[in-house]
């Protein structure tokens, strides 16, 4: 996205992530949009495209993000970057390509070679710098990044707009120290957050349900579009019903025979493991590195024992509670939403000056496609009195 607003739209984009890899990454394929485009250029002069401005006017910064975040302190960030290294923008210098494995590219096509000359805006020059209006996009704002999104969005009087699309509800941490009541009037007038957590953020939802928990916030990921029909014709139904039964008969062993508590996380695994409970259970206890003594007679024990009487019931159990994944979603969804209702009313109550915002959830995607799909769009403007 970044790639495109900057070399298409021309406007001036900071990518935030906490991840150096994938500012790397965002480098990297700049460097490669502009060789294609000068190459492409020369070979077909009528495309205009060697005439195009290809200096990128973006800049990669390197910064955590958490719920404390305010929009001072991500521009303090950004301008100490710019002012220590420059390394916000491109450098002509810097190996676009370092840090590639060498051993993962041997079956693929090498890496674009960097080009001669990257002309980039200097760091101290960049709007965003100078506190001009600025958009926060989010396309997948993980775990807490979408309720901080929220709040820097509602904190800074030069953030004019929003787009969010938030995920990984499980990530989210839980705490009531995030609503407006927590919020401290600074001297400018505005709101600073001096809370932390993720959910619940509107003082509506802390009155009505102030707590989730984490089984709860790993269902709101689930989709029930992305589950297959009953009319589904290659076995996939039966691969879902047959692994959720497969991981609640190991819980039980888990708990009853090794004497194992605490949530164990098994990872991805292949629907090869799910032909029986056997081949499933063993492949699952050496992947959590727990050991064991049973032999498959032992293991299809436990199946007969627990599984096969059960099946049925756990079948109805997992697709009544996956109807309330779609439910607890659009509670957290709405939590942020109240959160910018009332945080617009209170800006106004404090400052001596009229801000109207506007917040409207947008179905952007597909949903069999892209389960998240529901944006949160939100766009002010202020008038003094």
């Amino acid at each position: 996205l970044m790639q495109v607003l900057a070399f298409y739209y021309r406007l001036e984009v900071l990518g935030v992530d906490s991840s150096s890899h994938q500012t790397r990454g965002a480098k990297h394929r700049a460097a490669a949009v502009q060789v294609l485009l000068r190459t492409c250029g020369k070979k077909t002069p009528e495309l205009g495209w060697d005439k195009l401005d290809l200096s990128p006017v973006f800049m990669t910064l390197d910064c955590p993000i958490d719920t404390h975040m305010t929009m001072a302190e991500l521009y303090k960030r950004a301008r100490e970057a710019a002012a220590s290294d420059g390394d916000l923008c491109l450098d002509p210098a810097e190996n676009i390509v370092e840090g590639y494995d060498e051993s993962a590219t041997k079956k693929t096509k090498p890496p674009v070679k960097q080009p001669k000359e990257i002309t980039c805006r200097t760091p101290q020059t960049h709007p965003l710098l100078s506190k001009e209006g600025v958009i926060i996009v989010g396309l997948h704002t993980c775990g807490d990044l979408a309720p901080t999104a929220l709040k820097l969005f509602h904190e800074s009087d030069n953030v004019k707009a929003m787009i969010n699309v938030g995920c990984c509800y499980n990530l989210m941490t839980e705490g009531s120290a995030t609503t407006l009541d927590q919020h401290q009037s600074c001297s400018s007038g505005s709101s600073e957050v001096v809370g932390g957590g993720g959910y619940p953020l509107s003082t509506m939802v802390v009155e009505k349900l102030p707590f989730l928990g984490r089984m709860a916030r790993v269902l709101a990921c689930q989709s029930m579009h992305k589950r297959p029909t009953i009319a589904d014709k290659d076995g996939a139904i039966e691969r879902v019903h047959r692994s959720q039964c497969f991981r609640a008969v190991l819980q039980v062993i888990y708990e009853r025979e090794l004497g194992v508590t605490e949530n164990v996380y098994s990872g991805e695994y292949s629907p090869d493991y799910l032909e029986t409970f056997p081949i499933y259970a063993r492949h699952i206890l050496q992947k959590v590195n727990i050991s064991h003594s049973f032999t498959d007679t032992d293991f299809d024990h436990f199946w007969e024992e627990l599984g096969v009487p059960n099946y049925k019931s756990m079948i109805a159990f997992d697709n009544l509670r996956m109807c309330l994944a779609p439910v607890i979603e659009s509670l957290i969804i709405e939590d942020r939403l109240q959160f910018l209702r009332e945080a617009r009313r209170s800006s106004t109550e404090l400052n001596s000056q009229t801000t109207t915002s506007e917040h409207q959830l947008v179905p952007l995607f597909d949903a069999t496609i892209s389960p998240r799909n529901m944006a949160l769009l939100s766009i002010k403007t202020t008038t003094r009195h």
